[in-house]
C-alpha cells in the first residue's frame, strides 16, 4: 500500500493541477490534495470514477513512502467510515487486514474513489464560480463557506459518539 506512484488521470489530473496551480492554487503539492481529498469525499459521501485517458499528474513513490504512516491512517479511517459497507466487522477487516490480492485491490479502489470524489468536491467548493477580477475575495469566501459547513456538520451532532458516527 502506497508503495507505487499515485497517478491522477483525465479530469482529476486537471482538477488537481488547478488546485495546485503555482499562481492561483490553494495547495502546494499533489500530496497535499491527497491528504485532504479522501476526507472531503468521505464527508460528502462523494465517490469519483477513475479515468484511463487524458492528462496525468502524479505523486512519486519516494514521497508516498515518506508519508506512508499518515496515508495508512487516512486509508484506515476511510475504510472504517466507508458507507458502502454496512457491516462494521467487514469495515474493520478492510482497515486493518491485508487479505487476498483481490481484496486489497478492491479496498484500494474504494479509497481511490473517495480520493477522486474528494478532488471533485474540493474543486467545486473552492474554485467553481471564480472570477478573475475578484479571485482572492472569491477564494476566501469559498474557503470560509467550506470550513463553515464542516463546523456546522460537526457541531450539529450532540455528544458525538464515534461508534454511532461510524455506524451511520
Amino acid at each position: 500500500m502506497f508503495d507505487k506512484e499515485f497517478i491522477f488521470k483525465g479530469k482529476h489530473a486537471e482538477l488537481v493541477n488547478e488546485l495546485t496551480d503555482k499562481e492561483y492554487g490553494i495547495f502546494n503539492r499533489n500530496l497535499d490534495v491527497l491528504f485532504i481529498a479522501p476526507l472531503i469525499g468521505l464527508h460528502y459521501n462523494q465517490l469519483g470514477a477513475e479515468e484511463s485517458t487524458g492528462k496525468t499528474t502524479k505523486i512519486f513513490v519516494e514521497t508516498l513512502i515518506k508519508e506512508q504512516r499518515r496515508l495508512k491512517f487516512l486509508y484506515r479511517l476511510v475504510m472504517l467510515l466507508n458507507s458502502q459497507k454496512p457491516d462494521v466487522d467487514e469495515r474493520i477487516k478492510m482497515a486493518f487486514k491485508e487479505g487476498s490480492k483481490e481484496t486489497v485491490e478492491e479496498n484500494n479502489k474504494i479509497f481511490t474513489s473517495y480520493v477522486l470524489g474528494g478532488v471533485e468536491k474540493l474543486h467545486e467548493k473552492l474554485l467553481a464560480d471564480m472570477t478573475a477580477s475578484n479571485y482572492e475575495e472569491d477564494l476566501l469566501e469559498n474557503m470560509y463557506q467550506l470550513i463553515n459547513e464542516f463546523d456546522y456538520d460537526l457541531r450539529d451532532t450532540d455528544d458525538l459518539d464515534i461508534v454511532d458516527f461510524a455506524l451511520k
